[in-house]
């Protein structure tokens, strides 16, 4: 392995981190003496032997999670509360340090007894002692902390009591608590160590609080900062959990040592490694180029020389011209001596041009809101920049070295897209734009636009591709939605302008007397079909008008029974017509709102009410403040409800039914006519008025939409 090649001296680390004489006592020993023992040796455990042979083993989670359960340890030996099944090692199998690493976040442990081949106790291995072993690596500040910090931290306030403490510690299996101010930020932090000596102190966990036990004020780290600063906090402190803060003081993560195991893991090395060993060979081979310059130039400089020796002999012996030939030569040999400086020069600025090249480039990759992806011959990620993986919730471990269309493409479309990509790379015609549907971990389709790269090496030989890629699913949804309103206002365009042009034509030639009956009813078609007209560039100007910001509210003291008489007013009309009851529970309260607005509102919803309502029906409208979901908003808001004995509303339509252009596709919704306005109006208005609209429905019942409006 990589990893193994570049850092040998790690692996022999496991052997260096054997503590030869651990803390030792009998199972028979009481709890409490134990813990004195442990305290005493400054020790995270206490093994329990028999003959030589371990046996058992307390640790300090162990005492947490055992004064989190209100258990007294007064009176209990040893043997009633260690753990008895150990994982233990021989000396033989402690050779690779990350091998133990490994091993020791697997089975969640963090003491490895050290055993012979007749099971005598020979050693331990803490994560402390490992930890020491490890010489300090500069790949430490390769790493910041943000990228290995636990995000999770668990608090308390100061007046929390110690068995709080213990039992948040039991209950999230963590080895500290830190303990914060309402505004999130640190004040200290209570560790598994702290405990084991509360304990010896004879404290009650019951009474004691967290603000008469902590006193060392916490050092906060940035998650700017590298990971080598936090060793180096840690180590000076010897404070194991450091807290993260970002500039206000709160709190954003915790470092702990398994933080830092994350760093110099295997994995985590080989990554950081391979990407160094591509920069260091990038630089080398255009570093080699100028270096074979340098070398030609020098090699012309000693042939030069040489001339120059050759002239001087000729020019001694002959003494012809000697003081100008001198001159002339010397005058070349500080010009190539500024060549080769100038040369020199050149090469130091090129490597550095290189540097800033390279960082500018990967922090654009890093950082553009684009999907880029490096795929191999084969098929195989070998570069996910952040955006990808935020899109599609992978990590990059999940991602590098996976096979790109077996995790991202649908399997239907997979046959299709891998003849294009072998297109790609073979054929120098291939279109370098393509679409194609990508899936994220939940299973959601992403259409992404790519613009594809080749990416080659220095003979010209085709690696594999570069891909930037534009997620346009929304806009496609968009550019659907604009489609179907077109559709939609040509058809309640055409659908009136029909009426309205037919029966002018009927009376303008003749057809039809316009004081005839006949006339009348066409005159009344055209009005009806004006003022279809009217409503329709209205809805259309409405929204305009909310969506760009351009209506402003004229709010004013109103009474809720003053709306719902005008509101039930103006469509009473339209429910006789059908033979629809309206009634109206409305005691009457004040409230602040625009009248026009919010009378358009509850017009709204009672015209869709009636239109989609069989004939005979009842539609209920209630005014109350007593059925609201927020407890602590019912002495504040007043709620509106319009419930019909309709088709119902699909449950996957209750949320999208409020947007824009949007309406149910069913023969009744077409039949009705409408623009799918009507509602996103409805909820523009009142989240203007600092309220909220949703509908509850069940197919076959009918519908309850409900709006809320502050009390004044």
């Amino acid at each position: 392995m990589l990893v193994d090649s570049l850092f040998p001296d790690l692996l022999p680390i496991g052997s260096r981190a054997i503590i030869p004489t651990p803390l030792t006592v009998t199972a028979d020993i009481s709890l409490e003496d134990a813990i004195s023992r442990m305290h005493q040796a400054q020790s995270s455990y206490i093994l329990s032997t028999e003959q030589q042979c371990p046996v058992g083993i307390f640790t300090e989670r162990d005492l947490v999670k055992l004064l989190a359960s209100g258990q007294s340890t007064i009176g209990m030996t040893l043997a009633t509360v260690m753990t008895q099944e150990l994982l233990t090692l021989t000396a033989e199998e402690v050779k690779d340090a990350f091998e133990i690493l490994h091993l020791m976040q697997k089975t969640r442990v963090r003491h490895l007894p050290i055993v012979d081949e007749l099971n005598n106790l020979t050693g331990v291995i803490t994560q402390q002692s490992l930890e020491q072993a490890f010489p300090p690596s500069s790949l430490l500040k390769l790493r910041l902390v943000k990228e290995v910090m636990e995000p999770n931290v668990i608090c308390s306030p100061q007046t929390a009591s110690l068995l709080t403490i213990v039992q948040q510690m039991a209950e999230h299996s963590v080895s500290c608590v830190v303990i914060a101010d309402s505004k999130h930020r640190p004040i200290g932090i209570i560790t598994e160590r702290d405990i084991v000596q509360f304990q010896i102190m004879g404290l009650d966990f019951r009474q004691t609080q967290t603000q008469t036990v902590i006193s060392t004020p916490l050092r906060p780290i940035q998650p700017q900062d590298s990971l080598w600063i936090a060793h180096q906090q840690m180590n000076q402190n010897h404070v194991r959990p450091l807290v993260v803060c970002i500039p206000d003081g709160t709190i954003a993560g915790l470092i702990t040592q398994s933080s830092r195991w994350q760093a110099l893991a295997p994995n985590a090395i080989q990554q950081t490694v391979e990407l160094l060993q591509q920069k260091v060979e990038q630089l080398r081979s255009e570093n080699q180029a100028l270096r074979e310059d340098r070398t030609c130039e020098l090699e012309n400089q000693r042939r030069l020389s040489q001339q120059l020796e050759q002239s001087h002999r000729r020019l001694t012996a002959t003494n012809v011209t000697l003081t100008t030939t001198l001159q002339a030569l010397q005058i070349t040999q500080k010009d190539l001596q500024r060549a080769n400086a100038n040369l020199a020069n050149q090469v130091e600025v090129r490597t550095a041009d290189l540097h800033q090249a390279e960082y500018r480039w990967r922090t654009l990759l890093e950082n553009v809101p684009l999907v880029v992806v490096g795929i191999s011959n084969n098929g195989k990620v070998n570069y996910a920049n952040p955006f990808l993986l935020e899109l599609t919730d992978y990590t990059a471990a999940e991602v590098l070295g996976k096979d790109w269309f077996e995790q991202f493409v649908p399997l239907s479309e997979q046959p299709q897209l891998i003849q294009y990509f072998q297109q790609l790379l073979t054929q120098p015609d291939t279109p370098r734009q393509y679409q194609n549907v990508i899936l994220t971990r939940s299973g959601e389709k992403r259409m992404i636009a790519w613009n594809n790269t080749l990416l080659r090496d220095g003979n010209d030989t085709i690696l594999g591709s570069m891909s930037i890629g534009e997620d346009i699913t929304e806009r496609l949804v968009i550019d659907r939605m604009k489609s179907e309103f077109i559709d939609i206002v040509g058809h309640e365009l055409r659908t009136p302008l029909t009426s309205i042009d037919g029966g002018l034509k009927l009376i303008t030639e003749g057809l039809v007397a316009s004081d005839s009956e006949q006339g009348h009813l066409l005159l009344q078609t055209v009005a009806k079909s004006s003022q279809r007209l009217v409503k329709l560039v209205d809805e259309i100007l409405d929204f305009e008008c909310l969506e760009s910001g351009k209506s402003s509210l004229k709010k004013q003291r109103l009474n809720t029974q003053d709306l719902t008489s005008q509101a039930t007013d103006a469509v009473q009309p339209m429910a006789e017509q059908a033979d629809i009851t309206l009634e109206v529970s409305d005691p009457g309260f004040e409230l602040v709102a625009d009248l026009q607005h919010i009378q358009q509102v509850l017009t709204n919803l009672l015209d869709n009410a009636i239109k989609f309502s069989p004939d005979g029906t009842t539609i209920w409208l209630t005014v109350d403040t007593s059925l609201l979901s927020q407890p602590d908003q019912i002495e504040s808001m007043v709620r509106f409800q319009v419930r019909d004995q309709g088709p119902g509303i699909p449950a996957e339509k209750c949320e999208t039914i409020f947007d824009r252009f949007m309406q149910l596709d069913s023969s009744d919704t077409r039949s009705s006519g409408g623009t799918g306005l009507g509602l996103a109006i409805c909820r523009k208005i009142i989240e203007q008025h600092s309220g909220n609209i949703w509908v509850e429905s069940t197919l076959g019942q009918g519908s309850c939409f409900y709006f809320t409006l502050p009390l004044s």
